[in-house]
């Protein structure tokens, strides 16, 4: 399974919506079905305008199982004979065949990196393997300066070598190794929202593990609600909203450091850490919610700019993703601001 590490956005409709156990709502014809993926859950509720027969709903509900389970079985760090394990345990002379799947993440994390000069960075497992975040044992003490300084040298997207056409990839140098949690689940959520669409369906929504994407109304006239958990330090959701968003075909995705950490020493450890210092980060986001036509975007743009910050994350934003938006909430002692990009407002609709 991929790590469920970012949780932090509940779909306001969601809480409401995914009590009715597969019946449709008195107020509309809305069918909700929902499974487990990749260490979390997912969920998808689908209106329609004539219902949906038992039957069908029972086909919907296993291929939309089957689109996530394959998304797990190319990605996951946790199975053995997944693209990425096997690219993991590989040699650097061994060439590893992937699938189609797997390289479109690959691409997306490739050009991540390079936009945020390796702030955001696809090989970063071996730094949250030593961090105690990853699929190995959770080590009790952090990592020495000295160990941090030698697992740096094999983090960096420069050291994957992937030949698009073929779909072969292969590392640099021994050692290397890949992570695609911080936005397989958005991928997942794509996936899944464009095989519902392949069923001539115009309004649904899916979500997996907190990433989220909707695609037309709720109800005729009215937006999808989502809303954005307000960060606190609780091990389960709170279900205090920040802000609620009225979306239709949009993507959402937030990366938080509130709910996954450690404690060291008395010291707060946060698991998104910054492939440039090898480092948990220090700075005072909470979390980052991103809105995006894809849900692949919208997630890995979400940890990219928790770890930039707001001002070298708008800077990315206005120079690369210019239609995409962002709200990032921050620490200011005890209390919480926001920043967010001009067009994010809590009554945001469509692209």
């Amino acid at each position: 399974m991929i790590s469920a590490g970012k949780q932090a956005v509940l779909a306001f409709g969601l809480i409401l919506a995914f009590s009715g156990c597969g019946e449709p709502s008195p107020q509309a014809t809305l069918w909700h079905l929902s499974g487990e993926t990749m260490g979390t859950t997912w969920h998808a509720t689908i209106r329609t305008e004539e219902g949906m027969p038992d039957s069908q709903r029972e086909n919907v509900q296993k291929m939309i199982q089957l689109q996530l389970d394959q998304v797990d079985q190319a990605m996951s760090t946790y199975k053995a004979d997944s693209d990425v394990s096997r690219f993991n345990r590989a040699s650097s002379s061994e060439v590893i065949s992937i699938r189609p799947s797997t390289g479109v993440n690959l691409e997306l994390g490739l050009h991540l990196a390079q936009q945020t000069k390796g702030a955001f960075d696809p090989t970063v497992l071996p730094l949250v393997n030593a961090w105690g975040f990853g699929p190995e044992k959770h080590r009790l003490a952090p990592p020495s300066i000295e160990e941090i300084q030698s697992i740096k040298k094999r983090v960096g997207w420069q050291h994957v070598l992937w030949d698009k056409k073929d779909q072969t990839i292969r590392k640099k140098l021994a050692g290397v190794q890949l992570d695609f949690s911080a936005f397989a689940k958005g991928y997942g959520v794509d996936a899944a929202s464009e095989f519902l669409s392949t069923l001539e369906l115009k309004d649904f929504l899916v979500e997996v593990g907190g990433e989220l994407r909707v695609r037309g109304e709720k109800l005729p006239g009215q937006p999808w609600s989502i809303g954005i958990e307000k960060p606190t330090e609780q091990s389960m959701p709170s279900k205090m909203i920040q802000e609620v968003l009225l979306l239709t075909d949009r993507a959402v995705a937030t990366s938080g450091d509130y709910r996954n950490f450690r404690m060291i020493d008395g010291k707060r450890i946060s698991h998104i850490l910054d492939p440039r210092t090898g480092l948990p980060i220090t700075n005072n986001v909470a979390s980052v919610t991103v809105l995006a036509d894809d849900c692949m975007t919208a997630d890995a743009l979400a940890t990219a700019l928790t770890v930039l910050g707001p001002k070298e994350g708008m800077r990315l934003l206005q120079e690369h993703y210019p239609h995409t938006e962002a709200l990032f909430i921050l620490r200011q002692g005890d209390r919480f601001t926001a920043v967010q990009t001009e067009k994010f407002s809590p009554t945001t609709v469509g692209p």
